[in-house]
């Protein structure tokens, strides 16, 4: 009744997908520096599905996805990956800590339009547009 744990955890994993196992432990090693931005999702026959942190890593290792692809097999026995699929999926990250920014408070000085500036809005018809150049206006004098 008793066995040994290498009969049992051969048991329970089929030799035949050992080449899954290499594939997961030498990923790192795989993809490099790269390995902080995609992770192996699930291997569904000679599909390797990659999940990636975002669309703009996902884009990136498309582009790569020969070289990838090639990276792999050569690290089998033999070509066993014949595609890549990709998948967005936040991966865990490491905590940011949120910095809280407290807003400028300015000095808000008065503000009076030039004859000019008043004439050139006055030509304006629309009474919104109006009011948002005359904002506009006075931010600008407020930053200068």
């Amino acid at each position: 009744m008793a066995q040994a744990v290498g009969q049992l955890l051969d048991s329970l994993f089929n030799r035949n997908d050992d080449w899954k196992m290499l594939l997961l432990k030498q990923w790192p090693e795989i993809v490099g520096s790269l390995a902080q931005h995609v992770q192996v999702e699930k291997i569904k026959g000679e599909t390797l599905i990659l999940a990636v942190q975002d669309s703009c890593w996902l884009q990136e290792l498309y582009l790569l996805s020969d070289l990838l692809l090639k990276s792999i097999n050569q690290k089998l026995d033999r070509p066993r990956i014949k595609r890549l699929r990709f998948k967005t999926k936040g991966l865990p990250q490491q905590k940011k800590i949120k910095q809280i920014v407290q807003p400028i408070k300015r000095k808000t000085k008065k503000i009076t339009l030039t004859e000019h500036e008043q004439n050139a809005l006055d030509k304006i018809q629309d009474k919104q547009l109006q009011q948002v150049l005359k904002e506009f206006r006075s931010r600008i004098y407020q930053e200068s």
